[in-house]
């Protein structure tokens, strides 16, 4: 109760119309109603979670084989690589760990370009 009164400003109301409990800490379950009050920063850290990044499909280039890698641009031959189901786009085996543990977001998919324009307008 202590907490309640002195929070005037630092509260959170429970958006329920039923409810309407104030809170001074966020994350928390709301007593009443029994929904999760999260603010903005904690939904944008815990996004990942929610939504992980999809595994990369492993292919084996050969030396024919002429792409770069889509997060460190290196040039990508007679190795093991990493494909993006939803663009295409090759990574190296550090690139893929780095995207898959850090990065959470595909530099293909945010880039917006998919490896069959990249060949057709000749770059990569």
């Amino acid at each position: 109760r202590a907490c309640v009164l002195s929070c005037v400003r630092a509260c959170v109301l429970c958006r329920l119309m039923q409810c309407k409990t104030k809170y001074c800490d966020l994350p928390v379950d709301c007593k009443v109603c029994k929904l999760t009050l999260v603010s903005a920063p904690h939904l944008a850290r815990s996004y990942h979670h929610l939504f992980p990044l999809p595994a990369f499909r492993e292919v084996q280039l050969k030396d024919a084989d002429s792409v770069s890698c889509c997060g460190c641009q290196v040039l990508l031959q007679n190795t093991l690589a990493y494909v993006c189901p939803a663009c295409q786009q090759h990574a190296c085996s550090d690139c893929d760990m780095y995207i898959h543990d850090s990065l959470h977001s595909c530099p293909g998919c945010c880039s917006g370009v998919s490896s069959s324009s990249q060949s057709a307008t000749g770059v990569g």
